[in-house]
């Protein structure tokens, strides 16, 4: 059964698009010296989020190579191997994108402590950053929570395959049988569990579609 839809990878999380939008305009504190000195520090922010996005495309596009949620394309069991590899390195990924998310304010702070700018200039550009953040971080957060789930429940289904090697097949349709009912409750389990982080996944992005909308 082909679910690589369950997991959209969600790289816009992280990339420069989603990033600008949450930039501040100029702080109304700032002298024009200083608002130069603050383009370059949110120069800074954006790249760093331009890194994110890359990372995430990078192990999405191998992930979709790979067919990771096509379970019944496995051939061998080093196909097995090969797609749980990928999954542990998008969960893995997935986790720093979050903490880069969730270190966004404590790393533009950091940029803004040697910026010879005003104190109040600072505040108002991290209050401004922030406050569009805020609105945004719990479903992006969401978003990359439903992923890993996906994820991580794939894998435990690719290590159900590879326990189960030999007792079950799947026919040209996609759809995998098993000898053993016990193993086939825990595959139904997993593909269960995977669409429902697709449905969680799909309420956090039209949340966040909403919000984007209203600017």
């Amino acid at each position: 059964m082909k679910l690589i839809a369950a997991l959209a990878f969600i790289v816009a999380l992280t990339t420069s698009d989603s990033f600008s939008q949450t930039a501040p305009p100029k702080p109304a504190a700032a002298t024009s010296e200083e608002a130069k000195v603050l383009s370059e520090v949110m120069g800074y922010m954006l790249g760093q989020a331009v890194v994110e996005g890359a990372r995430m495309k990078a192990v999405a596009a191998r992930a979709e190579a790979g067919k990771v949620f096509d379970f019944a394309s496995v051939k061998t069991k080093a196909d097995i191997a090969t797609r749980r590899k990928i999954l542990d390195e998008f969960v893995t990924t997935s986790k720093s994108s979050e903490v880069f998310l969730d270190g966004m304010e404590k790393t533009l702070r950091a940029q803004l402590a040697t910026a010879q700018v005003s104190n109040a200039a600072k505040e108002e550009m991290v209050t401004g950053f922030m406050k569009g953040m805020n609105k945004k971080l719990p479903l992006k957060k969401a978003i990359h929570s439903a992923d890993r789930t996906g994820a991580a429940t794939a894998g435990e289904i690719y290590a159900l395959l590879d326990a189960e090697w030999g007792n079950w097949k799947a026919d040209g349709k996609g759809v995998i049988t098993f000898k053993k009912k016990p193993a086939l409750d825990k595959f139904n389990a997993g593909l269960k569990a995977i669409r429902e982080a697709l449905a969680k996944q799909d309420a956090a992005e039209k949340q966040l579609a909403a919000i984007e909308q209203k600017k």
